[in-house]
């Protein structure tokens, strides 16, 4: 019966990993992704005191004055606050990760969070990518079928660009079936 289940689920992540997103939903991956990604960003401020995020916070209310809305917003203070704006962005991934880490295996969550870098807003938020998608990719690798571990990481990478938790359920269930993680 497990292999039934996890046969379901391997379709249903495959199937979701390799469909063709409408214009609607790649607006959404850059555009609303980036916005909802820069609230849960801004609210996690208050969980870093250090210079660095408050003057990250001066220049977000300082454009917010200027009616900036919450993209250009972040993208000025991050401009004249990197170090704090990093704070920040470790924050919110670390934050993120934690709300799944009972759906996800180790592998899968240094996947996830590495991606929420790379997806932020469709920019790398450090920059250049640094190799850490990479090695955690291996990670997956390690565990899964080569298309198994590219399909999970496809939708790993849509889940952290567009917040969107039915596709980490869709690998929970994939997990659960598998027994690697528990009910």
């Amino acid at each position: 019966m497990a292999n039934v289940k996890a046969e379901h689920f391997r379709q249903s992540i495959a199937a979701a990993a390799n469909e063709t997103p409408s214009a609607a939903e790649a607006t959404y991956d850059y555009l609303g992704g980036s916005i909802y990604s820069t609230a849960k960003t801004l609210e996690a401020v208050g969980k870093v005191a250090n210079e660095h995020v408050s003057q990250f916070i001066d220049y977000a209310s300082s454009a917010y004055a200027r009616d900036d809305n919450a993209w250009e917003a972040v993208k000025s203070a991050a401009a004249q606050s990197y170090p704090g704006f990093m704070a920040v962005a470790h924050v919110w991934a670390d934050q993120r990760v934690s709300e799944v880490a009972d759906k996800l295996t180790p592998s899968q969550q240094a996947y996830y969070r590495a991606s929420m870098f790379e997806a932020f807003a469709g920019i790398a938020v450090g920059g250049k990518d640094d190799g850490s998608l990479g090695l955690a990719k291996q990670g997956m690798l390690d565990e899964e079928t080569p298309a198994d571990a590219e399909n999970i990481a496809v939708l790993l990478r849509q889940a952290a660009g567009q917040n969107r938790s039915d596709l980490i359920d869709q690998i929970a269930n994939f997990n659960r079936a598998r027994g690697r993680i528990n009910y």
